[in-house]
């Protein structure tokens, strides 16, 4: 089976313009601009999803967010145009530490379950990782 995907329409452009994102949060490392790389929440018909954005999109005079869409159980990720006001949050970059922290392999997960214990207890979270990457753009 052959899968067509939208890279292959002539009459949009894509680039790493920023777009403006109106309804997202400006809390914590929030931005409301969006461009190639940030970790992008967004929510459509009361559903949340997540993703990175691979730049913006112009198609028939409509812009777009281009995103690496993650599925709900991480077990795939797809394309998808979002518009910008669909977006809840942006962030500089991908939650590394909480991310790596779930991706354990299994057996460092069931082995060291009073570790795991200690470093939820510390706090895993990626707040270092955002300050960081909002500091260095």
């Amino acid at each position: 089976m052959k899968i067509t995907t939208t890279l292959t329409r002539t009459d949009c452009e894509r680039d790493n313009q920023k777009v403006l994102c109106l309804n997202a949060t400006l809390m914590g490392v929030g931005r409301r601009f969006c461009k190639r790389g940030n970790w992008v929440t967004l929510e459509i018909d009361n559903q949340k999803f997540i993703g990175r954005s691979l730049g913006r999109v112009v198609c028939e005079g409509v812009i777009y967010i281009e995103l690496a869409q993650a599925s709900i159980y991480f077990s795939s990720v797809h394309i998808r145009w979002v518009r910008p006001e669909e977006v809840r949050e942006v962030r500089p970059t991908a939650p590394k530490r909480v991310l790596n922290f779930l991706s354990v392999d299994n057996n460092t997960w069931c082995d060291n379950v009073q570790k795991l214990y200690q470093e939820i207890e510390y706090g895993v979270s990626d707040i270092h990782d955002q300050l960081n990457a909002t500091v260095e753009k």
